[in-house]
């Protein structure tokens, strides 16, 4: 069997699909547009994350080991039925989120692994927001959605980052840098968790916000990562990061009054600039490792990254620009599109590999919690 069946890398495949499916002028709707993006598009990435690094932090694999599988086979199907009825669609995604969340939530309690508790907590209360969405029409239950999934990804950076680079600055002859303080560390997650929860009450975050970006603008750059500009993955999770801070110093701004900036630049600073960017990074990064060639730069994901950097730019300009918005938006349609249809690429490419086959020379990984 090839690579390609792994349940964590068709996930990522579906996932690229869904997300160019929902872009794409006359395949989507959209009037449904940020439904389809929290509650289908997301849950396929967090499976495939989840399926692939979940056995990594319990330290033992997932039970039943059919699970990812079948739940991968269950997104197909709600993806094949959307092609006809897109509002059933968004009905079985929701479903399958929450049983998601629920098995890998009672794996991580089984193995008593209190290191995952987090990031799972927030991937289960995503599902189950899914499915409170499908029967509740309530802005309330949107603005969660997207809170819990960037807090989810402020998790996952806060383990990839770390261990990421200082096997980067070996690898270019840079000299190591001191390890990020704990304490930074707990009070930028605490400042993003508090500030969200403001902001999907619809309350005044300005405070909040503000100290959640500029924590966490300081937690990404601490590192120097621009000293390691010539590894691209690298590059593009940091500009990721950059943009899930951005979205928080925009709400700041927004809230504050100083500014009259556009909720919808806020949403996808956090939504296209961060959350979309670090998925293709995150997805593509799991390929790699699994091949040693964790730092391995090639024109299909180079392009991924920059089309989705691409993407975040011309959103948000054109919830600034009124008068350019129509014109802005198919260019950012078509650069997520083309963004994941290259990162669906590299994963194929990447995966027609025999799963027995010995993997590809390159440099090991470096140990990370993913």
């Amino acid at each position: 069997m090839i690579r390609l069946f792994q349940s964590h890398r068709l996930a990522f495949v579906l996932a690229g699909l869904v997300a160019v499916r929902m872009m794409l002028p006359g395949l989507s709707d959209l009037s449904t547009h940020p439904g389809d993006i929290l509650f289908c598009y997301f849950p396929i990435q967090f499976l495939g994350v989840l399926s692939s690094a979940l056995p990594r932090w319990i330290e033992r694999p997932i039970v039943p080991s059919w699970g990812p599988a079948v739940l991968v086979t269950g997104h197909a199907v709600a993806f094949a039925v959307g092609l006809a009825d897109p509002a059933i669609e968004i009905h079985l995604h929701a479903g399958l989120a929450l049983t998601a969340g629920l098995l890998f939530f009672a794996n991580a309690v089984a193995a008593r692994s209190t290191r995952s508790l987090d990031p799972l907590a927030f991937v289960l209360a995503q599902g189950a927001v899914a499915v409170a969405s499908q029967f509740v029409s309530d802005e309330r239950l949107t603005r969660a959605g997207l809170a819990l999934i960037v807090l989810f990804c402020l998790e996952m950076e806060r383990r990839v980052a770390p261990a990421f680079w200082p096997v980067a600055r070996e690898k270019l002859g840079r000299p190591p840098r001191p390890g990020l303080p704990a304490s930074l560390t707990l009070a930028q997650r605490l400042a993003a968790l508090f500030a969200l929860a403001t902001f999907v009450f619809d309350r005044n975050a300005a405070v909040l916000a503000l100290a959640a970006a500029l924590l966490g603008y300081l937690w990404v750059l601490l590192p120097r990562p621009w000293q390691v500009w010539r590894i691209h993955s690298l590059m593009a999770l940091t500009i990721g990061m950059l943009g899930l801070r951005t979205g928080f110093l925009l709400l700041a701004l927004h809230d504050a009054g100083i500014a009259a900036i556009d909720l919808q630049a806020i949403v996808h600073s956090w939504a296209v600039g961060g959350l979309a960017l670090m998925a293709i990074v995150i997805a593509t990064s799991f390929v790699r490792r699994a091949e040693r060639l964790v730092f391995l730069d090639e024109v299909l994901s180079d392009a991924a990254f920059l089309l989705m950097a691409l993407a975040a730019v011309a959103r948000v300009a054109a919830a600034e620009w009124s008068e350019g918005y129509d014109s802005l938006i198919l260019v950012a349609r078509f650069c997520w599109s083309a963004a994941f249809a290259s990162a669906v690429g590299f994963i194929v490419r990447h995966s027609l590999r025999p799963l027995g086959a010995a993997p590809a020379p390159g440099p090991a990984s470096p140990t990370a919690e993913t």
